[in-house]
C-alpha cells in the first residue's frame, strides 16, 4: 500500500491507496488549530472529470442556521462535515455510478470551525490541503486483491436502488436472467440484477469472473471450488457450464441446507447433479464458523494456477 501526504499549517492529510479505494486520514497540528473544529469538508476531483463533495449520513439538525452552500445537499461534507480523523473513499458508493473511472484523484480537505455561537462558519479555502493519489485496483505482480463494496442495508445501496429494492425477480426459478430490469430509483433509473450485484461485489465480483472467465478459456485448466454461500445465477451458470472440469465442496450448514424447504445450495447441487454428474459435487461444512470461497484454476492436477481464498462478508451478487 502507497501512501500520499500533504500538510499546511493548520493540518496534516494522509491519503493511502487500497484496492480501487483510498484510506483518508488527517491530524490537527497546534492547540490553537483544534479550538472549535466541526470537522473536515472533503471535496474529490477525479482527473478529467466533475469535482464532487463527499456526502456525510450524519447533519446537522437544524442545516439553516450554519453556513451552508445552497448547490450542495444538506448530508454534503460541504454543509456538514464529518466528525472523524479518517475517513474511507470508495469510487460509485455515492457518486460516479458502477464504473467509477480509475487514474489520479485529487483529495481537498479543509478543516471547518464553529464560532462563539456553536454555528458552523463558511469555508476558508486557505485552510484546504490538496493530496494526490493514483487510485486503482490493487495489483502486485500476479497477485490481485477485490473487495466487495459495502453491506447491502447501508444508505448508499438504498440511495442507488431504492429501499425497495428487489435482488431476485419473484417467484423460484433459480437460474434466472441477471440482466432483467430489478427495479427503478430516482437516482438511476431502470436498473437491473446484475447492476445491483456488480455495485455490491466491486473488485471481489470481479476477481471471481476472472477466475470463471480463465478457466472457461483454457480447456487444460481444471477448477476446484469450496463456497460458503452460493446464489448468484451467473456465477451458478458458470459453474455448470465447465461440465467435468470442475469439482465442488458444498456448503451444508443449516443456512444453505434442508431437505424440505430447499434452499438455494440445494436446488444448485440438484441442478448440478443432472447437467455434470454426482460425483463431481460434494455436501459438508467446517465444525465451526466459516465464510470461504475457494476457487482454484490447476494444470495437469499439480499446478496452481490462480486461488480466491476469501469473502469477508455476505452480499447478493458475491458468491
Amino acid at each position: 500500500m502507497t501512501v500520499a501526504g500533504s500538510k499546511n499549517g493548520v493540518i496534516s492529510v494522509a491519503a493511502h491507496r487500497g484496492d480501487a479505494k483510498t484510506l483518508l486520514a488527517f491530524d490537527v497540528l497546534g492547540e490553537d488549530a483544534r479550538k472549535g473544529l466541526a470537522g473536515f469538508t472533503i471535496r474529490v476531483r477525479p482527473e478529467g472529470l466533475p469535482a464532487y463533495y463527499l456526502l456525510n449520513d450524519l447533519r446537522f439538525k437544524h442545516p439553516e442556521q450554519h453556513a451552508r452552500e445552497a448547490a450542495e445537499p444538506d448530508d454534503s461534507t460541504m454543509n456538514a462535515p464529518i466528525r472523524k480523523f479518517r475517513w474511507l473513499h470508495v469510487p460509485g458508493l455515492d457518486h460516479q455510478g458502477l464504473d467509477p473511472k480509475f487514474g489520479r484523484y485529487t483529495y481537498t480537505v479543509t478543516p471547518r470551525y464553529f464560532d462563539d455561537d456553536h454555528r458552523l462558519r463558511v469555508l476558508d479555502p486557505g485552510l484546504s490541503v490538496d493530496v494526490d493519489v493514483e487510485l486503482a485496483p490493487f495489483t502486485i505482480k500476479n497477485l490481485k486483491i477485490g473487495f466487495t463494496r459495502g453491506f447491502v442495508q447501508s444508505q448508499a445501496f438504498s440511495r442507488h436502488f431504492g429501499k425497495e429494492a428487489l435482488l431476485r425477480p419473484k417467484g423460484d426459478e433459480l437460474l434466472f436472467d441477471t440482466s432483467a430490469v430489478a427495479g427503478r430509483s430516482d437516482e438511476r433509473g431502470d436498473y437491473t440484477f446484475d447492476d445491483e450485484y456488480r455495485w455490491s461485489g466491486y473488485t471481489a465480483r470481479q476477481r471471481i469472473f476472472e477466475i470463471l472467465d480463465e478457466v472457461r478459456r483454457d480447456d487444460e485448466l481444471k477448477h476446484d471450488v469450496f463456497a460458503y454461500d452460493l446464489n448468484e445465477p451467473g456465477v451458478m451458470k458458470a459453474l455448470i457450464s465447465l461440465g467435468g472440469r470442475v469439482r465442488i465442496i458444498l456448503d451444508d450448514a443449516d443456512l444453505h441446507h434442508d431437505e424440505i424447504k430447499l434452499k438455494s445450495e440445494d436446488r444448485f447441487e440438484a441442478e448440478f447433479k443432472s447437467t455434470v454428474g454426482a460425483d463431481a459435487i460434494k455436501r459438508g461444512n467446517f465444525g465451526r464458523y466459516a465464510h470461504h470461497k475457494v476457487f482454484i484454476g490447476r494444470r495437469r492436477e499439480r499446478r496452481v494456477r490462480f486461488s480466491l481464498v476469501r469473502q469477508t462478508f455476505q452480499l447478493p451478487g458475491y458468491m
